[in-house]
């Protein structure tokens, strides 16, 4: 289907034709059209018709006229592929940040992935997969995306978020170590009450 629509440039008003539906384009693939009956007419079967000079000019005239469609046609098809991967890209990033707000972290980060892979630069999904590799407890894989995401033009926007982001991993980790002090003295604690031979020789 993409490789249909760039042949559409090869004839001038197509493109604009099939995107827009508009009449301009459909009366400048007509003129094409019979620019280049004229010219072929002329020239192979009514040559002796028609000076030569004017044959060239009617080929110069619709050599013109190709390369005007030919660039007007690929300028309409790269707006139109612009303009729907930017739908595309919108799309994903919408429905990644609603299953990212119901706690849906694997499928997010799929959508993210996804987004990602069709622009890298995109600076916003990029801080929210960091942030969803923080809540799914994996801090480094957060941080290596925070440091690409530095590099990116556009980040400086975001800079207070990204700096509450490493905030917020420091934190993480601060519980993270807590947590095996914690169960530590909880066993301890535990051993104390079924085996008081156990205290008095600790406290002695």
């Amino acid at each position: 289907m993409r490789r249909l629509n760039w042949l559409r440039c090869l004839w001038p008003g197509l493109t604009r034709l099939g995107s827009r539906g508009e009449w301009l384009a459909l009366s400048s693939a007509l003129v094409f059209a019979g620019l280049l009956q004229v010219a072929v007419t002329v020239t192979f079967f009514w040559p002796a018709a028609v000076n030569p000079r004017s044959v060239q000019i009617i080929w110069l005239v619709l050599a013109a006229v190709w390369i005007t469609g030919l660039w007007s046609g690929y300028d309409d098809l790269a707006v139109a592929t612009r303009r729907f991967s930017d739908e595309r890209l919108q799309d994903l990033f919408i429905r990644a940040q609603g299953e990212y707000l119901r706690g849906n972290w694997w499928t997010a980060q799929t959508l993210l992935e996804q987004l990602l892979a069709l622009d890298r630069a995109d600076v916003e999904a990029q801080l929210m997969l960091a942030a969803l590799y923080r809540h799914t407890e994996r801090p480094e894989a957060a941080r290596r995306r925070l440091r690409f995401l530095e590099r990116l033009a556009g980040a400086d926007v975001w800079r207070l978020e990204i700096e509450k982001e490493r905030l917020l991993l420091e934190r993480l980790d601060a519980e993270s170590d807590e947590r095996p002090a914690e169960q530590g003295n909880a066993v301890n604690g535990d051993s104390a009450v079924e085996s008081p031979d156990g205290v008095q020789m600790r406290a002695a």
